[in-house]
Order: structure tokens, then sequence, then C-alpha cells
């Protein structure tokens, strides 16, 4: 984990105009040598941020860069009514936003929450190598909480970093992770609940997702690809990651991690294993993901305690909306077999059915699907589960 000095976020707020800047310049906007400008701009290059020197001009990025702010996502999660209590840790490097909040100490959270708790409006408190910040004593006051445990129950960790260097998917894959541009975001909520009521909630973060991207790029090309993912033209453009972990009485810890592409200009960035997108490529616009983040945050609040107090029934309509796969021939590869056939949704406990070539219709809880472009279809014949 690490954070830019002082004098690295001042090259990127200025830089982050997307034009050019001599060395001269900087060096008297930061007070300090050319050659100290020099050292500074090669240890951003390092951290991937690709900053371009111009000879005999200076130095500039290819294109607008705002970095992620503490009180900017905490700004936009109050005025968007959001009550919980929260607590956000940034990093500008990170190994994995999902694994720094399975390392986190409960106790530590819930100590700092607890003084931010009893702290007047606008105040922030910093610890360590994060921020934490936090609504309005009134608001505090009018929850009353009684007890460690209810306190806890009502408050979210959430983790951001600009970059990750050991970002994963599911089957442990890389996520690739440019610097300033995309969204890598982790939330760890505490459910009052058992493991066995959080059985599609895959399936509901997907769906939590795809709701703000839709409030930001809305597009009847996006879909979801079963369980998880989010493509665009059978691109990717999202993908997440959740790990549940049990608890005594009843309540389940979730960490929800989440790799949105926003303005990656991916021609930049070729993969060389499946096609990718990003908002950006979308609209050929950029955008504040500040906001972004924020309203993540409230939106997979919404789904996930409408989902435990509704079940994934509540959901079907929507998913079936969404469906990318319905339809569509499709392998799914487990981890020693594979099943190929049509894809005929899900049931209310978020299996996919796929339905192979003898009509049989297979229940999978899990697997890594491909698609089967110009295979012929069978239809469904009368009376299959859909």
């Amino acid at each position: 984990m690490m954070q830019l000095n002082h004098s690295q976020l001042t090259l990127l707020q200025i830089l982050g105009d997307g034009c050019c800047h001599s060395g001269n310049e900087l060096g008297q906007a930061l007070g300090i040598t050319r050659s100290a400008i020099w050292k500074q701009i090669n240890q951003l290059i390092a951290l991937g941020i690709p900053i371009a020197r111009i000879p005999h001009q200076g130095y500039q990025l290819p294109n607008p860069l705002a970095l992620l702010e503490q009180q900017q996502i905490a700004n936009a999660l109050q005025q968007h009514g959001f009550n919980r209590f929260f607590n956000i840790h940034l990093f500008t490097s990170i190994d994995s936003t999902n694994r720094y909040l399975k390392d986190l100490p409960l106790s530590q959270s819930i100590r700092a929450l607890s003084i931010l708790a009893a702290e007047r409006e606008g105040t922030e408190r910093k610890t360590g190598m994060y921020t934490q910040v936090h609504e309005d004593s009134s608001t505090v006051v009018t929850k009353q909480l009684s007890s460690t445990v209810e306190f806890r129950m009502s408050s979210i960790d959430i983790c951001c970093a600009e970059i990750q260097t050991q970002g994963r998917g599911r089957f442990g894959r890389n996520w690739h992770s440019p610097f300033g541009e995309n969204i890598y975001c982790s939330s760890r909520w505490n459910l009052n609940c058992d493991l066995s009521r959080l059985s599609g909630l895959s399936l509901i973060t997907s769906l939590a997702v795809l709701a703000t991207i839709n409030e930001f790029s809305p597009s009847s090309d996006i879909k979801i690809k079963w369980p998880n993912d989010i493509l665009w033209r059978d691109k990717k453009l999202c993908g997440s990651l959740i790990e549940i972990i049990a608890e005594s009485h009843g309540n389940a810890q979730v960490i929800i991690g989440i790799g949105l592409n926003v303005n990656t200009d991916t021609k930049n960035h070729p993969l060389p294993d499946k096609p990718w997108c990003s908002l950006y490529e979308i609209t050929q616009r950029q955008y504040d993901r500040n906001q972004i983040i924020a309203k993540l945050i409230i939106n997979l609040e919404h789904y996930i305690y409408e989902f435990i107090d509704k079940g994934l029934n509540a959901f079907m309509d929507e998913w079936n909306q969404q469906d990318y796969l319905a339809g569509k021939y499709i392998t799914v590869s487990q981890s020693s077999t594979t099943i190929s056939g049509v894809a005929r949704g899900i049931n209310q406990e978020g299996l996919l059915l796929l339905e192979d070539e003898q009509g049989v219709v297979h229940y999978l809880s899990s697997g890594d699907t491909s698609l089967h472009y110009n295979r012929p279809l069978r239809k469904p014949a009368k009376g299959d589960e859909v």
C-alpha cells in the first residue's frame, strides 16, 4: 500500500488538465528544482501513470485526470441520503481492495467510527493512511445505537484505490488496473442474516451495478452475463468478486469488490485474451469516478437489503430483462466438467438453467460461460422450465 506525496499530488493536479507543462513551470509551482521535478515524474511513471515527456516542451498526460477524493465521495453519499455510518479507506496503490477489507480488524473500524459518531458536522479525522468521514451528529443521535453490535451492523467500510497491483476476478483471474482511470472499489457489509439467505447475492450485486451504470450511461446494449459480469456488445465492462464470511449468531460479513472500467481508452491497453470496454468507449465522455462510487454504494445498499427482505424472486423480472445469456448456446466450464446447451435463464435460487441437446435441464450454481455463435438453437419444449 502506498500514498502519493504532496509534490506528486500537486503534479497530478496540474497535469490533470491534459495540457503540456514545462519543467520550469512545474518547478515554480512546487518550489523545487527541475531535477527534483524529473525525479517525481519518474516515480509517477513507475506507478503506471502515462506521463509523456515532450522534448523541449515539458510533460503531458494523454487525457485529463481527476483523482479520487474521500471528501467528494463522502459528500456525494450524504447528498443522496445515505444514512449509514461509513468509513472510507482510499489508497494510491494497493494489492487488492477486497484483501484489505478482509484483513481489516472489525474492532479497528468500529473504534474509528465510534469516534466519528461523536464529532460534529464537517469534521474529518485522519488515521494512518486513510481518512474517515461521517455525517452530522444529529443523524447519529436519531439512530440510537445502543450497543457495539448494533453500531457495527449499521456501518460499512469502503476501500478504493487508484491502482490495484493484484486485483483479481472470479477463478483467480487478474484484473487489469490502469492508474486513475477506472473504479477499483470494495465494500464490507455486516448483514444480520443466515448464509442460506444469501444464495443469489452475486446476481443482485450485478443488478445494482447495472442500475448505477444506467444512471450515468444508459444503453440497451449493456447486459449481465451470469452470474456477475457486465458486458457491452460482447465486451467486458465490469466484473465483481463477492466473498462471504459466516459469523456467529446468524450474521454474515460480505465483501463486494467491483472493477468498473470508466475513463480508459481501451485502445491504449489491448488485452490478448478477452475484449473489454469502458464507459468512455461507449459515450466518448469522461466521468467523475467519485460520483459513480457514491451511487454504487447507494444502489448496493438498496438492492442488498431488499434482497434480504424479499428474496431473489422480487428481482426475477429485472434479471430476465438484463440477461445476456438467455436463449444463447453456451458452454459452462466447471472444475472437472463442461456442459453445453441453451441458456434458459435462472431459477429462484439464482441457478443457471442450461438445456442440453437431449432436452435435459441442468441447474448450475457456478462455472465459466462461453458462447458459441451461429449454433442452431432447440426451441423450448412445451412445459420447459425457464
